[in-house]
C-alpha cells in the first residue's frame, strides 16, 4: 500500500482536528521524499533528526527536509540555520 494511501486512510477515520505525524526512517534514502509526499497530502507533523542520526538506517535528516520545504514554500516551525 503506497504511503499516501495509508495516510489518507488514517485521515478518513480520525477526527478532523487530529494531527497526523510522519516518522520516516531513511531506508534507501527515502525518508525525506516520503515525508514530503505525506506533507503535501495533509500531514501536519514530521519527525526527523539532525544529520539523520538514528538507529539502523537513521531517521529523515531534518536539515534536508527543512531546506526542501523552504524551497517549496511549505511552512515549518523551526529555523534552518541554527540547526
Amino acid at each position: 500500500m503506497p504511503i499516501v494511501d495509508r495516510f489518507t486512510a488514517l485521515a478518513d477515520v480520525l477526527d478532523a482536528k487530529t494531527q497526523i505525524r510522519m516518522h520516516a526512517h531513511h531506508n534507501v534514502s527515502l525518508g525525506v521524499s516520503n515525508s514530503m509526499v505525506v506533507v503535501r497530502h495533509g500531514t501536519t507533523r514530521v519527525d526527523g533528526s539532525l544529520a539523520g542520526m538514528g538507529a539502523d538506517s537513521g531517521d529523515a535528516p531534518l536539515e534536508v527536509f527543512i531546506a526542501l520545504a523552504n524551497g517549496m514554500g511549505i511552512p515549518y516551525a523551526c529555523s534552518l540555520f541554527p540547526l
